[in-house]
């Protein structure tokens, strides 16, 4: 995961591209951004324990992004962070009020509604339950939360059911460019100092 030539990008492949996914579902295409990336250690040690290599790819990556829409915004992904499991976390701000959510506490969606009177301003935990399917098909009572495997279990249904033609499947390769020139583009971006237009990406 550490050289060019076997892993490519480094953690804007393994971790931002999850992040870039969500952000894209969201909030909508990115028109253009600029990016700073960084390689905190030069070496690492090898996977079959002879001694340490070089690093050759970016550990942290941090981008401020335009969308198409005109909403501005910033993606930040790191795989040296002390501390972090599995966080992915992200947060939308809208005239309405803030939705928040953290990998995590995956079975949590914190909502603030901005029209809601002024003594009850204040996050709002909704937690997962029957009323959010396919939670029902797990567990049948609220506040017991589903995990990691259960995830998979879901993917591996919709990947069923997506070739038995019975629902369409999603992510398609059309996505996975989409992703794919986002975090090329942060990564040039990184090397290069310059806004880089995600649109104009062919590759």
């Amino acid at each position: 995961r550490c050289t060019r030539a076997e892993a490519g990008l480094g953690v804007l492949g393994d971790l931002g591209c999850h992040l870039v996914s969500i952000a894209l579902d969201l909030v909508g295409p990115i028109a253009e951004l600029s990016a700073e990336t960084q390689t905190l250690y030069a070496e690492r040690p090898k996977p079959e324990g002879s001694g340490t290599g070089p690093v050759e790819n970016e550990d942290i990556a941090t981008a401020l992004v335009r969308f198409e829409g005109g909403v501005l915004g910033t993606l930040s992904t790191s795989r040296a962070a002390w501390g972090r499991k599995a966080r992915l976390a992200w947060e939308v701000h809208g005239e309405r009020g803030q939705i928040t959510f953290d990998y995590e506490r995956m079975n949590e969606l914190q909502l603030f509604e901005a029209n809601a009177p002024a003594s009850d301003h204040g996050f709002k935990t909704i937690l997962t339950g029957p009323a959010h399917p396919p939670y029902g098909r797990f567990v049948p009572a609220a506040g017991h939360g589903l995990g990691f495997n259960d995830l998979k279990v879901i993917e591996v249904a919709h990947l069923l059911r997506g070739l038995a033609g019975d629902e369409p499947l999603y992510p398609d390769f059309a996505h996975a460019l989409k992703i794919e020139r986002v975090i090329h583009a942060m990564a040039e971006a990184g090397e290069t100092g310059r806004w880089v237009s995600v649109a104009q990406r062919q590759s």
